[in-house]
């Protein structure tokens, strides 16, 4: 059995285009996703069982789809908000896992699902959100976050779970949580 595991991910990322002329959140949350695994498919159609986890987040369900913008170009305009483009790039990576699921089983013995990990302790993923910025708000948030955040191993376990548990090898195209 052969795995890939998307996982990459920045948010609260200030505007910024990448070299390739992409918003942030957008190349490192989806596009580069897309790549890695494109790169990598025929490796995985090779393999006996090959499975895809992409790692979304609960963002997603505020994340908007603009189909004549699919790429969020909009995004760069003025009025950019990095909340708003981290939840276009979660609610993209599940839009394309499913898209995939549906292309992958008419052919393969490839499966891809969605995993939302949660919050988790220690990723820093928190490390541009406005609130740690200012001091006094960190002081008062950080022992909510604490208590309120998973420690990385229970994080990481529905994507553990997807990547061995055989019951759902043929399970694709599914949002795990």
């Amino acid at each position: 059995m052969d795995i890939l595991i998307n996982n990459a991910g920045v948010t609260f990322h200030p505007f910024k285009k990448t070299c390739d002329g992409y918003e942030t959140h957008l190349q490192v949350n989806y596009l580069s996703h897309f790549l890695m695994t494109h790169l990598l498919m025929p490796l995985l159609k090779k393999s006996k069982q090959g499975r895809i986890i992409n790692v979304s987040a609960h963002a997603y369900a505020t994340g908007k789809m603009n189909i004549d913008d699919p790429l969020c170009i909009s995004n760069l305009a003025p009025a950019f908000h990095p909340r708003d483009a981290f939840s276009h790039s979660k609610l993209s990576i599940i839009m394309w896992t499913r898209k995939l699921a549906g292309i992958l089983t008419k052919s393969t013995a490839v499966t891809v699902n969605c995993v939302l990990p949660g919050l988790v302790r220690g990723t820093k993923h928190m490390r541009q959100s406005p609130i740690m910025k200012v001091w006094s708000a960190r002081m008062l948030m950080l022992p909510w976050m604490y208590l309120f955040m998973k420690p990385a191993m229970m994080g990481a376990q529905t994507a553990i779970y997807l990547a061995t548990e055989t019951s759902i090898a043929s399970t694709s195209g599914k949002l795990f949580k």
